[in-house]
């Protein structure tokens, strides 16, 4: 979190039959800690904008508790490009990531939360394109957070890392690139870390389409070579597979756009090992991008605390089917006012839908969605400020829905 560079807000849903007791407690360093408390009803959702609290520090790592399941997601605005997505449910002694980049431009930051009374020890290990490693060993102290500035460890190299903590922490991943990176100019994307491999991922959104670069990254963090087959699904319910072999403590990027050229996709990556897959996005002459992990599984329902189409903001939800069924997709929204409003789509097997929330529902300050469906699927939202083409465009994000276990 950052209540200094960045604008932020903290977005809560309620998915449960009975009114939730919700606490907020930001960490701002130096302390002390702001807590604040929220009722959301049923079925509601409630936010927390940062900045109305202090906005002081670039430093407010962020715990949020309720007495019920609820769905918690971050807002941050930097100006020239936004980030947007849920937090992770608890820590974890193990973090993934496979993308980073220290070259050119770019700048990647790996920020450790330690939530523990007593200070934490973290290695990272970079691994790079080429299966070359390197480590560095961190001290993160107690209920703080460290930032490690990984172009000072690893400068002018592109890479996948593995954070290994000696107690459970949180671990996130922010990159800042395109020109004037260094002020609210650039672009920027954070995304949490990835606490388990998997030998399945998948990836609701993904485009060829001008102006989007995508690029699909597979890190290989085992003591053994994995074989990983790639299947783009398209509007139409047509695919294209391509398989690859990727080296032992390697990372493999795919440059998505001399595969599949000028569509949108949907993407799963089926891998012999257990492998830590993300999808990366850039766009505006790589001035703006996104860039997060997959879904682990396809799921029947997947829900957003957060959105908006207020302004020249532009929301999308994006659906996977990667089954055998036409799958029956219903989206229950509740819009700023609390009122609420549903859309239904067909879907055919083995295809992808692309949903335009600031058509059906313009002007919405606040928006949350329930997506069901009839068969397990994926769904991603992606939220852009200003058309990705249009001069105003002011960047952009996707995130993952939270599945319903």
């Amino acid at each position: 979190g950052n209540a200094f560079n960045f604008s932020e807000r903290l977005s809560v849903l309620n998915p449960g039959g009975a009114p939730a007791s919700v606490r907020f407690t930001l960490l701002r360093q130096p302390g002390p800690s702001v807590v604040r408390d929220a009722s959301v009803i049923a079925g509601g959702r409630a936010d927390l904008i940062v900045n109305d609290q202090f906005n002081d520090t670039s430093e407010v790592p962020a715990v949020i508790e309720s007495n019920g399941p609820i769905i918690a997601e971050r807002f941050m605005n930097f100006g020239s490009d936004l980030s947007s997505g849920p937090g992770v449910q608890q820590p974890s002694r193990v973090w993934y990531f496979a993308e980073g980049s220290t070259e050119a431009d770019h700048k990647t930051y790996l920020l450790l939360f330690n939530p523990q009374s007593a200070k934490v020890s973290a290695s990272i290990t970079y691994m790079q394109n080429d299966g070359t490693t390197s480590r560095q060993t961190i001290e993160v102290p107690p209920q703080q957070r460290a930032v490690v500035t990984v172009g000072d460890a690893l400068p002018g190299k592109r890479f996948g890392a593995q954070v290994v903590a000696s107690a459970p922490i949180v671990a996130e991943r922010t990159m800042i690139f395109g020109p004037g990176s260094t002020s609210n100019t650039g672009g920027f994307h954070t995304a949490p870390g990835m606490p388990t491999l998997s030998r399945q991922w998948y990836f609701a959104e993904g485009t060829t389409q001008q102006p989007f670069t995508m690029s699909m990254l597979v890190l290989n963090p085992n003591a053994q070579a994995s074989n990983v087959t790639v299947t783009f699904l398209t509007d139409s319910g047509t695919s294209l597979v391509r398989k690859y072999a990727i080296p032992p403590a390697t990372r493999l990027e795919i440059p998505v756009n001399e595969v599949v050229p000028e569509l949108g996709i949907a993407t799963t990556v089926t891998a012999d090992r257990p492998v830590a897959v993300e999808r990366a996005l850039y766009w505006n002459g790589d001035r703006d991008g996104t860039a997060g992990p997959g879904a682990l599984a396809p799921a029947y329902t997947w829900r957003f605390a957060d959105g908006r189409t207020v302004d020249t903001f532009q929301e999308y939800l994006l659906f996977s089917n990667p089954t055998a069924n036409q799958a029956r997709v219903t989206v229950d929204f509740i819009l700023a006012n609390g009122t609420r409003a549903t859309q239904t789509v067909l879907m055919a097997k083995g295809s992808r839908y692309t949903m335009a929330v600031h058509q059906l529902y313009p002007g919405q300050v606040a928006i949350s969605a329930t997506v069901r469906s009839t068969q397990p699927i994926v769904a991603e939202r992606s939220l852009y400020a200003g058309a990705p083409t249009g001069a105003d465009t002011k960047g952009g994000a996707t995130a993952l829905g939270i599945p319903e276990e």
